[in-house]
């Protein structure tokens, strides 16, 4: 009898375990991008298993396909993807974003292109249709008054825009992470860049809705330990690299090049960026208060990371998101931002 008892005692105990376990496994897709860096630095550093989690690290191009199908828990992806997730019938919560970048994509047109507005009747090439790449481009291309429809279009991968530039095969692309000087060299123009349009092109973090409920103790410490490798990436920036060309499949150079313009976002920057809309102290406010969003008398390439004050930013650029997609039919309900982003996980609880 007594070693039924003990028997019944180890399954009980072995269950809790595993249960224990499954509580602390999160899935979590990421695409090999250098803007996701910390999560690769935290998973390669033991971040996520200092803070008790089971992390398995699901690094694909296809992170979107795995994450609609339910195959991982967490994706990261860009705000439009993430706004897109919503809409498609998987609720989906936006708790974190990963950085800023002044002039990390760029649109780079052939030698005889100085101007955006120059690009009527064209080919404009960009990574995938409603997509960030795709707004990117656009929003630029109608702030320049060129309207859909004016110019042609071709959907390519990021590694191909810059080759099909060279063959004249396109006369303008999206480009992320290249090295300006190299651009310059061979003759092409840089003419327009991510600061153009604030925080469109931001990196996030978003979580299943059903299993961000049931799991939020998790999701707690996944953010934390992304932002410990936040800390060690600027404190550590050899080793970081070492760590993220392997990830990545890049070298050090090219790494380095791509992360040249980007700020990685701390816990505080991003309680501020997530802020929920009806708040009193949401606003986007440059010192100078130049009416495009930049201080006045500069561009987005000549602004300084340090002079922004960024509040309730991914709201506002979500709603230019939305608004870009229902005007072209593309989104089958409409989005309340007041239930996609989730700014508990950085409410300014630097991780000890």
């Amino acid at each position: 009898m007594r070693t039924i008892k003990i028997f019944v005692l180890f399954l009980f105990i072995a269950g809790c375990s595993e249960k224990n376990l499954d509580s602390n496994r999160i899935r979590l897709g990421v695409p090999p991008q250098s803007g996701f860096s910390p999560v690769f630095i935290a998973s390669e550093k033991g971040f996520f298993k200092k803070q008790g989690l089971n992390v398995d690290l699901v690094i694909s191009d296809n992170a979107a396909n795995l994450y609609l199908e339910k195959k991982v828990d967490a994706i990261c992806s860009g705000l439009t993807e993430s706004i897109l997730f919503f809409s498609e019938g998987h609720p989906t919560q936006i708790i974190y974003r990963f950085s800023y970048s002044l002039s990390n994509d760029l649109i780079v047109s052939s030698p005889k292109i100085k101007t955006i507005a120059e690009l009527s009747g064209k080919t404009i090439g960009f990574s995938g249709v409603n997509t960030s790449s795709h707004i990117f481009v656009m929003q630029l291309l109608n702030k320049n008054g060129i309207k859909e429809g004016e110019y042609l279009s071709s959907n390519l991968p990021f590694s191909k825009v810059w080759e099909e530039l060279q063959k004249g095969n396109i006369q303008a692309g999206h480009i992320r992470g290249m090295d300006v000087a190299e651009i310059g060299k061979q003759g092409f123009n840089i003419i327009g860049r991510s600061a153009d349009v604030p925080d469109l092109l931001s990196d996030t973090l978003s979580v299943d809705s059903k299993y961000l409920k049931n799991h939020s103790a998790s999701i707690q410490k996944l953010v934390f330990a992304i932002s410990e490798a936040r800390e060690f990436y600027y404190k550590n920036r050899e080793e970081s690299l070492s760590i993220l060309s392997k990830q990545i499949s890049k070298s050090d150079a090219e790494i380095s090049e791509e992360l040249k313009s980007v700020r990685f976002l701390t816990l505080k920057e991003n309680s501020q960026s997530l802020l929920n809309p009806d708040s009193k102290a949401v606003q986007t406010f440059y010192p100078g208060g130049g009416g495009s969003g930049f201080p006045q008398g500069q561009t987005g390439s000549m602004m300084n990371f340090s002079s922004m004050e960024k509040r309730g930013a991914l709201f506002i650029a979500g709603e230019s998101i939305i608004e870009f997609l229902r005007e072209r039919g593309q989104l089958y309900r409409i989005p309340d931002l007041k239930n996609i982003f989730d700014d508990r996980f950085v409410q300014d609880k630097e991780p000890k």
